[in-house]
């Protein structure tokens, strides 16, 4: 069993190597767009925990706020996190939902990040794509509990994956659970709903 520790991960997407990577292609993704003439990564927790890695500043002054999600690999889907802790939520799967006791319980993807977009970069192909945080996240839900029915059935190449971590100050082991989407129906889905692929 491999165990996640949350400063590593943080260590690896903080890297120049990384942050050289995804910059450049923001800048390629976004120039045709609304020109990027300023990128500079938020070093805040609390700006972080709210969605925030990096800020974009266009040629015309305006500031863009923007989430990273960072992949080794390219699995050929995009990894959603449904649940952040088990220890503070599961899936009801009485009632269909997530069921949260605290609010560090609930994964990313339903979390009310107060970022403009998100990019998903995956360094092994070194390719990415940046989506409309509101269109992405309206995406995810609206289509949640059918994915999550595939999922728990693993067909169609929707799974459910566990990444364990582990919690220093307590020192206990913990996993996070999420939801693997293949990118051809993500796509599909965030198109009906007026995003555009960048």
């Amino acid at each position: 069993m491999k165990i996640n520790h949350y400063n590593k991960d943080i260590q690896y997407a903080d890297s120049k190597e990384i942050f050289e990577k995804t910059n450049y292609l923001i800048f390629q993704k976004l120039s045709s767009i609304s020109p990027i003439v300023e990128i500079t990564s938020v070093k805040s927790k609390q700006d972080q925990f709210n969605g925030i890695d990096k800020l974009l500043k266009t040629r015309e002054g305006k500031i863009l706020k923007l989430e990273e999600k960072i992949r080794k690999k390219d699995w050929g889907d995009f990894l959603i996190e449904i649940i952040a802790d088990n220890r503070y939520g599961k899936i009801d799967k009485k009632n269909r939902k997530i069921s949260i006791t605290k609010k560090k319980g609930l994964g990313w993807g339903f979390k009310d990040y107060s970022t403009d977009m998100i990019l998903y970069f995956f360094e092994e192909s070194n390719s990415g794509n940046l989506f409309s945080w509101k269109k992405f996240q309206k995406t995810f839900k609206e289509n949640f509990l059918n994915w999550l029915e595939l999922a728990e059935k693993n067909r169609n190449g929707f799974t459910l994956k566990k990444a364990w971590n582990f919690d220093q100050a307590k020192k206990e082991k913990f996993f996070s659970l999420n939801i693997a989407i293949p990118k051809n129906i993500f796509f599909e889905a965030y198109i009906k709903n007026g995003g555009k692929i960048i």
